[in-house]
């Protein structure tokens, strides 16, 4: 269910303890780079957000390429899963 907490995530690419929380990963595509966070907010879903977005004709900071998941198992943000969800 979306309301089950983890104890623990991975922080970048360490793990700590996360009690009452869910994990999160998120990818920016454009910016090759990547987030792995522990979350603790009382309404968060569970779930996968994808997002791309591209303005024409081209400006600063008008394109993003990026999936963000939180998820409700421990660990669940580790690089396997990372990789596979992107």
């Amino acid at each position: 269910t979306s309301n089950t907490t983890v104890s623990q995530c991975f922080v970048q690419n360490s793990s700590v303890n996360c009690n009452g929380g869910k994990c999160l990963g998120t990818v920016d595509e454009v910016a090759s780079s990547f987030n792995r966070s522990c979350v603790v907010v009382s309404d968060t879903n569970i779930g996968i957000d994808i997002r791309r977005q591209r303005t024409f004709p081209m400006v600063s900071g008008g394109n993003f390429s990026y999936f963000t998941y939180i998820c409700n198992r421990d660990l669940c943000n580790d690089p396997m899963n990372l990789a596979a969800v992107q």
